[in-house]
């Protein structure tokens, strides 16, 4: 078990909080990995790290919290400087390097791995295109919306693409998935619920030349 305190806490729409959490030692970990975060009267809830992996002194996490929720009481009891122990990191998502063109499709906060391979590998691959392809319910349950703007108007070689399943056209990763125009060489990686992923995996049956990584929560 390791052990840290909480350096900072706020929410960032309705349902998410952005938890960061500073280690009592320098914390290794990959982009794409997950903690086991200790929740008094909870136990372990699992999350993945939303930050650059070159940050050994602190990590953040995006943490889903409706209302009634016990993670909810939680966070809101917790304040910045209170001890919180952890384990990990773990999984095994990782950023495929070898791949030329990189599709990273999520839902809610399926976003925090891939927003951690943004940070630790864009800088470094100025030749390889980074593709979002993000879900929400709505405009008001987006996530980092500010900052993926920000990070569109420094990497030309990013870009994203947003659906909201209860709002406007009533889009579905899915449906943008089987109108993606597909690269060679492409690594596709997928976070979210079970049923998004199934249904991910069946439209890229027969699509040649990827690498398929997948995680569920």
């Amino acid at each position: 078990m390791k052990s840290g305190h909480i350096s900072h806490i706020r929410p960032i729409t309705p349902e998410v909080f952005e938890l960061s959490i500073e280690p009592d030692s320098p914390f290794d970990f990959e982009a794409g990995q997950h903690v086991a975060l200790e929740v008094p009267l909870v136990g372990p809830r699992y999350f993945s790290i939303a930050s650059d992996s070159r940050n050994k002194s602190q990590f953040r996490l995006l943490v889903r919290a409706p209302n009634e929720h016990p993670l909810r009481t939680f966070l809101l009891s917790s304040k910045p400087g209170d001890q919180v122990s952890f384990n990990g990191p773990g999984g095994k998502m990782r950023f495929q390097s070898q791949c030329q063109n990189h599709l990273f499709v999520a839902t809610g906060t399926g976003l925090s791995p891939f927003f951690s391979m943004l940070e630790s590998h864009i800088q470094e691959n100025p030749k390889s295109h980074f593709e979002f392809l993000l879900g929400f319910s709505n405009l008001d349950n987006q996530l980092y919306k500010d900052e993926l703007e920000k990070y569109e108007s420094q990497f030309k070689n990013l870009s994203c693409e947003v659906v909201y399943s209860r709002e406007g056209q009533k889009t579905y990763v899915t449906d943008a998935l089987r109108n993606y125009k597909w690269k060679t060489n492409s690594a596709v990686y997928l976070c979210g619920q079970k049923e998004m992923i199934e249904s991910c995996i069946s439209i890229l049956k027969g699509v040649q030349d990827i690498t398929v990584v997948r995680e569920t929560y």
